[in-house]
């Protein structure tokens, strides 16, 4: 897994770009980008160890035990009123 810090980041995704700010999870405030960690963009990344194989995903609908079935990027926010995380995630 890589790490891309603040703007940088935004386009390490497997989906669409990440936004540069999105609304703290926490006070609902205005949070900006920190970092994205992603794993898998880069080519000498291919074969490093991945997140979705760390847990079983045994997810049901209404039952929990969800986790992830791909690669995947994480976006992380810091708020600037509460200085709380919030992060968003996609997957390949």
């Amino acid at each position: 897994m890589k790490t891309t810090l603040g703007k940088d980041g935004l386009t390490k995704t497997w989906q669409e770009a990440f936004e540069p700010t999105v609304m703290c999870s926490n006070c609902y405030s205005e949070a900006l980008i920190a970092f994205v960690a992603h794993e898998g963009l880069d080519e000498d990344d291919a074969d490093a160890a991945r997140v979705y194989d760390m847990h079983t995903n045994k997810g049901r609908r209404g039952r929990g035990g969800y986790w992830l079935h791909d690669r995947c990027a994480v976006a992380v926010y810091i708020c600037q009123d509460c200085f709380e995380a919030t992060a968003i995630f996609n997957q390949g």
